[in-house]
């Protein structure tokens, strides 16, 4: 018996329960205020520092790099320009100002190459006005095509400096629009939607917009690249999109107003309200915000500033007091007489960490507190920095491993057979039955304090760096070489250009690769020429030369192709109503054969379950090819409005699915979203039977061997854990088989896994069994006779069952306690006949009743007997089972299935005449 480990340690072990600032502190009510200025009551209340500028702004901005702040004027067409580095000095006689056609609505800062820029945004102006940072100097403004701002329109950029883009909407212009850095020009809409705000990633590839409460991400696709933006939606979980990293260890992430951790799926651990921020100060992850002292606000309407620790929840230092202006919302109504009357004032709470302080800036006044001054306790968590987690077999790595403060020891407390302890972190040079998920357990101490914390790592099999995106591929019967092409046939040839690729696997220096005119859907090998076919080119191969990687021959098909394969001697190509036979060797056709044996060719299929293969809507058994289950009726009339395909063409559902909920392979933090497999291969030379296990999660795919003995053990073995990139449309795995090897190709590598010479390994057993299930298995494929059967089988679970049916046709009887069905024929063909009288009664062109309905019935005859290997002498018609059992645990297996009638014409005539129609 296989064992197989199928235990998947979660990341992020090192992190603690997730927590909610609001869980940690009473619910603030929030209190309109009109005063500006401290009472001196206030002022006495604790020391801090205010500096008073010389007008009043309503709203604030920080250039990150150097703390410097543009102040948007509520009372005067202009913005000001403070130097971060002089902040507090209450020096603002030389106060850089620069004057606007209309009150600064929006602004924003953005680096692009070596320039820094602020963009401002005016009422009653359609332009954008550009001031250059360094050299503090207004320059040209943009001219926009667009309408006149009047109040708040939502302006955006990223913090990647080869971003030239700077977007904006909301306001009289809701479409989303760009402007060229690079031309300083106006780049139009983009969208053709309306939004009111939007907010782009750091490094400028998703851009989320909103109107009202709806939100959605956009993926630029053009932009970075020299051309106009274009943008697209993104399909992925909007939880893995945030604005950046708080810390320098990347553990935390903010997007708008919430934090997540990096690791898992656990969602925002904290929210922050309109007066919070979060930083990186002193080890660990901070956040500040504004309280009032008397939530209730019937007293007095100062406040605080107080720190709280992401990490413990707990409180940092010594609270800030403050005076009521800088606690309150709104803008005061005597000091802005104008129309600014209807904004809201903004506060501006920002971290300096260039200059190390932290700026509150409020109307006319500026809170200025260096962020050392604030007592925090110094490195009041043990934070572990490590480098790579994951091993290759084969070969010797380090994993890095270091503490924040250098005085902090490690020891370790259980290693991986063969892992050894170096100056940097530990060395490893893990062998294959070390493939999947590991821990490194480690303690760091700190004087009095100490911390236990788990590092999951990971061993992968082998892999080979390839030059393409592999969409398939194929290895030469020895091994030595590897055939790849790239470019879905279902997507542009701009977003996923055809390519072709030559990989030697004994000199992997020796690559070639080409564009190609088409995009494949399927190939195999013959010696050094690769026969290919494309869905645009449907009635031709096209053949290429592998030293040349160019087409030298196009093989010529009488009808469209449906399928081809070889056995190395003849390339058989199936086509619509022929087989066609060629040489292999000279590509010279030897015979043609206009009729199609039943289940003489055997199917490939890209969803597979282990125990058969599907063709076409018909499951068969995987060493035979005889027909196991009809599970969609193809072109044959469906009885009923309904009609249900248990396995559509394209979709991941199988005849007995494994649920997150009792796969061994479950984590539970990773819940898996879906699990498929991808192809089915016999290892040659091996009892081993291979199927790709694929399972993804919102951050990572994992991807095992299920491997199938001959005594029908099932097991898997694990390859590797990639990341998702939420930017990049999913493409999916391939596998291959050659001299006793497996091969997967996954993006860009291809790993290889040999099969041991014992497969005894320290795994734990897979039990797929413990829910019940149907044998996919139909006792019977056509109806004939008086009173035929339909018998079904279950296992697993515990018997007995209860079985019903779910199928209402009539003349159909089920033994509740076997779920065996007994059918009248009788009774059923006059069902059927009604049903089918009444449905071409409806049909008023195309000459008489009987003329449509034979017609009608020789449209499907060739696929009825293509499917059942029977001729049709009636009208064909599809019956769907819908059959489901309940065992003594409650647990519920169902099976979902079709048999075929051969209903008389007669019968239907007769009937209609019945109707009198």
């Amino acid at each position: 018996m296989i064992q197989v480990k199928a235990e998947h340690k979660t990341k992020g072990t090192i992190f603690g329960k997730p927590m909610k600032l609001a869980d940690l502190q009473p619910a603030r009510q929030i209190t309109y205020n009109n005063r500006v200025r401290p009472t001196k009551s206030e002022e006495a209340v604790d020391d801090f520092e205010i500096s008073v500028v010389p007008d009043y702004m309503w709203d604030w901005k920080m250039r990150p790099d150097n703390g410097d702040l543009l102040g948007l004027s509520g009372t005067k067409p202009c913005v000001y320009l403070f130097k971060g580095s002089t902040l507090g000095s209450d020096d603002y006689s030389n106060l850089p100002s620069f004057d606007l056609p209309g009150l600064a609505v929006a602004a924003c800062w953005k680096q692009f190459g070596d320039r820094n820029y602020w963009i401002v945004l005016c009422s009653d102006d359609n332009r954008a006005h550009v001031i250059d940072a360094d050299a503090v100097s207004m320059l040209d403004p943009i001219k926009l095509d667009a309408r006149n701002f009047s109040k708040d329109p939502s302006i955006t950029t990223s913090s990647n400096p080869k971003d030239p883009f700077v977007y904006f909407c909301g306001d009289n212009n809701r479409k989303l629009r760009a402007i060229d850095l690079r031309s300083m020009t106006d780049s139009g809409a983009i969208t053709e939607k309306f939004y009111d705000s939007c907010h782009i990633s750091p490094n400028g590839d998703i851009i989320t917009v909103s109107n009202g409460n709806n939100s959605e991400h956009l993926a630029v696709t053009r932009g970075l690249d020299g051309v106009a933006p274009k943008v697209g939606k993104l399909s992925r979980d909007s939880r893995q999109f945030w604005d950046g990293w708080i810390d320098p260890l990347q553990e935390y992430a903010q997007s708008g107003n919430g934090i997540r951790r990096n690791e898992g799926d656990e969602g925002v651990v904290a929210t922050l309200g309109g007066g919070e921020i979060a930083f990186y100060f002193a080890g660990q992850p901070v956040v500040a915000e504004i309280n009032k002292t008397d939530p209730t606000g019937s007293r007095s309407k100062n406040g605080y500033l107080q720190f709280w620790s992401l990490d413990t929840g707990e409180s940092l230092g010594k609270k800030q007091m403050l005076p009521g202006v800088f606690v309150e919302e709104g803008f005061p109504r005597d000091v802005n007489p104008t129309k600014r009357l209807t904004y809201s004032r903004r506060r501006g709470l920002f971290a300096d960490e260039s200059n190390g302080s932290i700026v509150l800036a409020v109307n006319n006044q500026i809170y200025h507190r260096p962020i050392a001054s604030l007592d925090f306790p110094d490195h009041r968590r043990l934070v572990p920095r490590f480098g790579q987690t994951t091993f290759q077999v084969g070969v010797e790595s380090v994993l890095e491993i270091q503490a924040a403060n250098p005085e902090v020891k490690i020891t370790y407390q259980a290693l991986a057979p063969g892992m050894e302890q170096d100056e940097k972190g530990l060395k490893w040079r893990p062998t294959a039955n070390a493939i999947g998920d590991h821990t490194v357990t480690m303690t760091m101490s700190y004087g009095d304090q100490s911390r236990v914390i788990e590092i999951p790592i990971e061993v992968v099999s082998p892999y080979l760096t390839l030059p393409i995106e592999v969409r398939d591929f194929l290895i030469s019967p020895r091994a030595d070489f590897c055939v790849a092409w790239a470019g879905d046939p279902r997507r542009t040839r701009e977003s996923d250009p055809p390519k072709l690729a030559l990989i030697s696997l004994r000199d992997k220096t020796q690559v070639k690769q080409a564009d190609i005119a088409h995009p494949i859907m399927k190939a195999v090998l013959l010696g050094t020429q690769l026969v290919t076919w494309t869905p645009e080119n449907r009635e031709h191969l096209s053949v290429y030369d592998l030293r040349s990687l160019a087409v030298v021959k196009t093989i010529l098909a009488p009808d469209g192709i449906e399928t081809f394969d070889t056995d190395g001697k003849v390339l058989r190509i199936q086509c619509e109503r022929s087989i066609e036979t060629y040489n292999a060797k000279s590509l010279t056709r030897i015979s043609s054969e206009s009729k199609r044996p039943f289940g003489s060719q055997p199917a490939r299929s890209s969803v597979i379950y282990l125990d058969g293969t599907l063709d076409k809507g018909v499951f068969r058994d995987v060493h035979d090819g005889k027909p196991m289950l009809f599970v969609t009726p193809g072109q044959i009339y469906v009885h009923g409005v309904r009609r249900f395909d248990l396995v559509p063409e394209g979709s991941t559902q199988f005849l007995r699915t494994v649920s997150a909920d009792t796969s061994p392979f479950k984590d539970e933090q990773h819940r898996p979203v879906e699990m498929i497999y991808i192809d089915q291969s016999s290892i040659p030379d091996s009892s081993l039977r291979v199927s790709l296990w694929m399972q993804t999660t919102t951050n990572e795919r994992t991807l095992r061997l299920a491997l199938l003995t001959a005594e029908g053990a099932i097991a898997g073995v694990p390859i590797c854990r990639e990341p998702r990139e939420g930017t990049k449309p999913e493409i999916m795995p391939a596998l291959q088989t050659a001299s006793k090897t497996v091969y997967i190709a996954s993006g860009q590598r291809l790993y290889r896994w040999n099969q041991p010479e014992s497969l005894d390994m320290p795994f734990v057993d897979i039990e797929l069994d413990s829910k019940p299930y149907f044998v996919p298995r139909q006792s019977e494929f056509v109806l004939r006779g008086r009173s035929p059967k339909l018998e079904h089988q279950v296992v697993g679970g515990k018997a007995p069952y209860e079985f019903t049916l779910f199928t209402d046709v009539g003349g159909m009887d089920l033994d509740p306690t076997t779920g065996a069905i007994s059918i009248n024929s009788k009774e059923l063909s006059e069902r059927l006949a009604q049903s089918r009288a009444s449905i071409f009664s409806l049909y008023k062109d195309g000459g008489t009743f009987e003329v449509q309905l034979e017609k009608a019935a020789d449209q499907r005859k060739d696929e009825f007997e293509q499917m059942t290997g029977q001729k049709a002498k009636g009208f064909p018609t599809a019956i769907p089972i819908k059959i489901k059992a309940v065992d003594q645990n409650g647990d519920i297996a169902q099976l979902d299935y079709y048999v075929m009638f051969d209903l008389p014409l007669g019968e239907i005539i007769r009937m209609r005449k019945a109707l009198g129609k």
